[in-house]
């Protein structure tokens, strides 16, 4: 005579249930809320490395004695460039000499993937400056980035990072967001 073991599942059932329903999540709303993150970062960390860290401050603007020697030039350039004696009225942090009004914030743009567009089956946000050009159509940014190995007297400022602020606020986005789908799953 052998004895009957019931073994109760309801627990294993329940978390399991939750688990299937994680596999058709979608987290446009996520990629909504990491564009903002990104666009609002961009904006509010002027003069700001993708470390983090201030930029190596420019020493060449605002000069005083710009216009005193011959009128200036405020004529934009191609790729929305100005004269360099338009740059030396400027008082920005470095790479946004006109402040929020500068390439650096006007020419960024985010955009999110779905599984259909990355085709990988993951979800991602992406971010970068369109058309940030100088007169000859190199990538300014780049230039920047890699500082003495594009121009020896160039100091490296680069943007190219997702600043750890922003890396911060898409964290806990993202816990929000799990632990809000996790409230809602039976």
């Amino acid at each position: 005579m052998s004895d009957t073991v019931i073994v109760n599942t309801d627990g294993i059932d329940r978390l399991l249930a939750r688990v299937r329903s994680l596999e058709s999540i979608d987290f446009s709303p996520l990629m909504e809320e990491w564009r903002g993150i990104l666009e609002t970062d961009n904006q509010e960390n002027l003069g700001i490395d993708g470390y983090g860290i201030p930029m190596i401050a420019v020493t060449y603007r605002p000069d005083p004695k710009a216009g005193s020697r011959k009128p200036i030039d405020f004529t934009i350039l191609t790729n929305d460039n100005l004269t360099s004696g338009h740059y030396r009225t400027l008082d920005g942090p470095p790479l946004s000499p006109q402040g929020a009004e500068s390439r650096i914030t006007t020419k960024f743009r985010t955009r999110g993937q779905g599984p259909t567009a990355t085709g990988d089956g993951t979800w991602r946000v992406l971010g970068s400056w369109e058309d940030f050009l100088s007169v000859n159509g190199f990538e300014i940014l780049t230039a920047h980035a890699d500082g003495p190995d594009h121009n020896p007297r160039l100091p490296i400022r680069d943007v190219l990072h997702v600043r750890p602020s922003a890396v911060s606020r898409a964290r806990d986005a993202l816990i929000a967001f799990v632990q809000g789908l996790l409230r809602r799953t039976p």
